[in-house]
């Protein structure tokens, strides 16, 4: 499932006090929807370091001897309040050891290990890349396994767009990545290729080509550092597209007469992820509407698409348009892309 379904399964297996466990390939946002569904639902969240750094004490405690007995020290891995509640976060669960997956086995399904007791508010959420990802997984013992609900996560190049226009991914990675999706994850096992595309590494990108005194001379090796040498030229080349766009304060100004680029649609697929940006408020959308409904192919779908997903400019709670929007050309241009709005 894309990154929003399992979101959404995640939040209601969640709210169930359902263990819940995501697998896929690195760099594809298992811990940002962590992360998001924990804010979603108000959770605090409890987050452990990475099992590949745990011994079985580490997750045990250590023992001591009193009065003649053995005892556990308990871990200050743990929320130590008994009436904590949240999500306890089990990140890169299958790179811990067998020793360490079995110590994770009693707390997760008896709350407890030994005599200490697991607060009856935590509420297990595992993460972790899968063995034939070559990320270093180790075989998941079975009793712990079945003791999980198990989501299996795949990239989704238009779920990544709109979460990429709600979270301030710059304009630039979104329209190359509107018209090469396929270069959103190019993470291959077969080879040993130490930079390779993934979402997290276009996020890393994004971050780089922000604001002023870029280097532009040395921007080609930045970005191949993190997202491969091929996606790093064509980006590059896709974003000297911009000094060939159309006049956008032209566009705004006079939005039926601007020109429109009919050809090329790298050109297009950077205007209109641009034209998306510009827009701030509510009484931009009519002129926006009007130039969209001038665009070539499905181009006015994609505008609409990143426009309809900028936070509070255009929708309001549970995505139902702003009624202000749903005046002139915008009727029209809503119209024309329901399913892209879902209306």
């Amino acid at each position: 499932m894309g990154p929003y379904e399992a979101s959404e399964a995640l939040a209601y297996a969640v709210s169930r006090k359902q263990p819940t466990w995501l697998h896929g390939k690195p760099g594809i946002g298992k811990t940002d929807i962590v992360n998001q569904v924990c804010e979603k639902l108000g959770l605090r969240m409890w987050r452990f370091p990475p099992t590949v750094t745990l011994d079985p004490v580490d997750v045990r405690g250590l023992p001591t001897v009193e009065n003649g007995q053995t005892v556990w020290a308990r871990p200050d891995l743990w929320p130590s309040d008994p009436d904590w509640s949240g999500v306890v976060f089990l990140d890169e669960l299958p790179q811990g050891s067998v020793a360490v997956q079995s110590s994770l086995m009693q707390a997760v399904q008896c709350r407890r290990i030994g005599d200490m007791k697991i607060p009856d508010g935590a509420i297990f959420v595992a993460a972790g890349n899968r063995q034939e990802d070559r990320a270093g997984a180790n075989r998941v013992i079975t009793p712990l396994a079945n003791r999980f609900l198990h989501l299996d996560v795949d990239v989704d190049p238009q779920q990544w767009q709109l979460w990429a226009v709600q979270n301030g991914v710059h304009s630039d990675v979104r329209g190359y990545l509107s018209y090469r999706p396929g270069n959103l994850d190019t993470f291959d096992p077969k080879t040993d290729a130490r930079a390779f595309a993934t979402p997290r590494s276009w996020v890393a990108a994004s971050r780089l080509v922000e604001g002023e005194g870029v280097p532009e001379h040395l921007l080609y090796s930045l970005v191949a550092g993190l997202v491969g040498e091929g996606p790093s030229a064509e980006f590059l080349a896709f974003r000297q597209i911009r000094k060939e766009l159309p006049d956008r304060a032209e566009i705004w100004k006079n939005p039926r007469k601007a020109a429109v680029p009919t050809k090329d649609p790298q050109i297009l697929y950077a205007l209109v992820t641009a034209l998306a940006d510009d827009s701030r408020t509510v009484e931009d959308l009519e002129p926006l509407a009007i130039y969209g409904l001038r665009l070539p192919g499905d181009f006015s779908g994609v505008l609409m698409r990143d426009v309809y997903w900028l936070n509070v400019r255009v929708v309001q709670t549970e995505r139902r348009v702003h009624p202000k929007c749903m005046r002139g050309k915008m009727v029209e241009l809503c119209a024309k892309h329901r399913d892209v709005l879902g209306m």
